[in-house]
């Protein structure tokens, strides 16, 4: 929860929250009325969205032991079949103080906001900490294909997941690298990826790479695509795996390392000119298990990162053999495509 106020509304907001944390009210009426509307929010943004649909599968493939597997909302099944009793154990399990993170910035210090939280948030007797272990992931053994077939799908997709460490699960460096890989493969118009597949009449029309250090268990990176018309999904999974195959084999411009960190220095500098952002990035940080100093430190691991370390972190996580390909055919076309992914070991259809 977040709140933009003034100054002098700051206690009032505090004791909202407080209450929010010890005086919630359900009735049976409230439950199902509740259920409804969370029914209603996963039927337009996944239910009719065939793309969501596939990374809900893409996740369960990727992830065999983390939550992470499982979809935020929820299957439709387990939230039609939520109860009042488990919606009030869950909120007294993890709505209190000790459980909770507050992050108040702008004009106020800490002489101010302290003597505020002991008396709003003090008062709520304490409850038993939450146990929150730390689930890891079995090595990946085997290559796994999903593929999702809609006749909603009008611009066809191409993506491949690969496990990777997070700043809470890894080694800091080995993160800081991964986040520059990133970059380089797959930030705005100057990324390797998008030079590659899209200018000069490449087969694709987008090209990215996605990488979230905060997770509290194993991440993901993520590369993908979407080709030109008439252009097969495997054209660009050939693409792909060959800029990707580059990199690992050390083709990687040392000039291209330093822009990318340039640029994700900046971005991180510019960010401050907004108190939200300073406020989510400790808040998001924090809730994972990461100290302070990640954040305030995280500009030096940028700049810190060498050459040689973005090779190592491509060829230590990029491996084919363990990733997760999807693909969304546009409807009606690329049945190529379906011999293809059934000739893979593994293959999801």
């Amino acid at each position: 929860y977040f709140q933009n106020i003034a100054k002098d509304r700051l206690g009032l907001v505090m004791e909202l929250e407080a209450d929010r944390m010890r005086n919630l009210t359900l009735s049976d009426a409230q439950v199902a009325g509740e259920i409804n509307v969370v029914l209603e929010e996963r039927h337009q943004r996944v239910d009719n969205n065939p793309a969501a649909l596939l990374g809900e599968r893409t996740s369960a493939l990727l992830f065999l032991n983390s939550p992470y597997r499982r979809p935020v909302i929820g299957w439709e099944h387990e939230i039609r079949g939520l109860t009042r009793s488990q919606l009030l154990a869950f909120y007294r399990q993890w709505y209190h103080p000790g459980n909770a993170i507050v992050v108040v910035a702008g004009d106020v210090s800490a002489d101010e906001v302290r003597p505020l939280a002991e008396r709003i948030y003090g008062v709520i007797p304490a409850a038993a900490a939450a146990e929150r272990p730390l689930i890891g992931e079995p090595p990946p053994l085997t290559a796994r294909r999903a593929r999702l077939e809609d006749p909603r799908v009008a611009q066809p997709a191409w993506s491949r997941h690969y496990l990777a460490p997070s700043a809470r699960s890894g080694d800091g460096r080995q993160v800081a690298a991964l986040e520059v890989l990133a970059a380089v493969l797959g930030d705005g118009a100057t990324s390797r990826l998008y030079r590659s597949l899209v200018v000069d009449g490449g087969p694709a029309v987008s090209a990215a790479a996605m990488y979230d250090p905060t997770l509290r268990g194993p991440s993901r990176f993520t590369i993908s695509a979407s080709p030109r018309p008439d252009v097969a999904l495997s054209t660009i999974e050939t693409a792909v795996e060959a800029v990707v195959r580059a990199v690992r084999d050390g083709d990687l411009a040392a000039e291209d390392i330093e822009r990318a960190k340039k640029r994700l220095i900046a971005e991180a500098v510019y960010a401050r000119d907004s108190l939200s952002h300073g406020a989510h990035a400790l808040g998001e940080a924090l809730s994972v298990g990461l100290p302070i100093a990640y954040v305030e430190e995280w500009p030096q691991a940028i700049a810190a990162v060498s050459r040689d370390e973005v090779i190592a972190a491509a060829r230590a996580v990029l491996d084919d053999a363990h990733a997760v390909t999807a693909l969304l055919p546009a409807s009606g076309r690329e049945d190529g495509e379906r011999d293809q992914a059934a000739r893979t070991t593994g293959a999801v259809q």
